[in-house]
């Protein structure tokens, strides 16, 4: 199985849209490269930064994402790589989120 926590999610790296290792590579791009016909060879050739992992991991995230029947409603947040915590939260604004999770992250760190 991919190793998910290849997908990181900073809010000061691509306004917070999950990315590949803290790195300038948003997971929609890598999703972009494949979906216009690039194999893996040739997208590691093309950008020597990304490791054949990382393309995987883009790939079983966007089937985990897709797969939630809720996942329109829901925010995500990661205290670490390995650790995603899924929010459902309707349209609550992303400022008032973060200001939730931070009031209850150790509640939430241990009910993992």
């Amino acid at each position: 199985m991919p190793d998910l926590s290849r997908i990181t999610l900073d809010p000061d790296i691509c306004h917070g849209k999950p990315c590949v290792r803290h790195m300038r590579w948003p997971v929609e791009v890598v999703l972009d490269l494949v979906s216009a016909g690039m194999g893996p060879d040739e997208i590691l050739a093309d950008h020597p930064e990304l490791e054949r992992e990382d393309i995987l991991a883009c790939l079983h995230y966007a089937r985990l994402v897709t797969k939630a029947s809720d996942f329109r409603d829901s925010h995500f947040l990661a205290e670490s790589p390995s650790r995603l915590i899924r929010v459902t939260l309707g349209n609550l604004p992303n400022n008032a989120l973060l200001a939730l999770f931070d009031e209850h992250w150790e509640a939430l760190a241990q009910a993992l």
